[in-house]
């Protein structure tokens, strides 16, 4: 009987503990948010807790460097010549600048089975060769041919050409010492059915 009378305090005790908290009343005359908000022109923040982020700084060998400007000019007469960087001797810049593929003649495709005409407009002052070479899309050489100076044409053979295929050819000036005259200029040639 004395541990039938212990079982109700017990299951009190047990309720009382699991039982919430009562809530808590906040205060009558506490301000709200929006008061003190209206109250204070500039709210006021909380110091932040959190540790600023650390940025990497640079090594002590660093050293600024100013922006390059780039301002572009035109070519004058006083820089009518080059030094030749092989043999020190003097290249007219205007022997290079009409030189390259004529693109008024040629055209930008071959028909497969026809043989494909390209023509250039002439480099300047000590041409002995003009050199023409194809190639295919890999960079293989197809064909090569060298021209006397006074030719301004060369016919590739239609065998050369596979249907759908791009072909990039070259023409280059070079001098009696075999020495290039002016940069090689490139242009394309695609073969089609028709």
């Amino acid at each position: 009987m004395k541990v039938l009378a212990g079982v109700p305090l017990m299951m009190m005790l047990f309720f009382a503990a699991c039982a919430p908290a009562p809530a808590a009343e906040a205060p009558v005359d506490a301000p709200t948010v929006e008061a003190t908000l209206e109250a204070s022109d500039t709210p006021t923040r909380a110091p932040a807790t959190e540790t600023p982020v650390r940025r990497p700084t640079l090594p002590p060998t660093w050293t600024a460097t100013p922006e390059p400007s780039i301002t572009p000019t035109e070519p004058t007469a006083t820089l009518d010549f080059v030094a030749n960087a092989t043999t020190g001797a003097d290249t007219r810049i205007g022997n290079c600048l009409q030189f390259g593929p004529d693109l008024s003649r040629n055209a930008s495709s071959v028909v497969v089975g026809d043989s494909a005409t390209v023509y250039w407009n002439p480099a300047g002052g000590g041409v002995f060769y003009y050199e023409v070479v194809l190639r295919d899309a890999n960079g293989a050489e197809v064909d090569s041919s060298r021209r006397v100076p006074s030719s301004r044409e060369y016919t590739f053979s239609a065998s050369l050409f596979d249907f759908n295929s791009v072909y990039t050819w070259t023409i280059t000036p070079y001098n009696s010492a075999a020495e290039a005259i002016c940069e090689s200029r490139t242009s394309e040639l695609r073969a089609t059915l028709r």
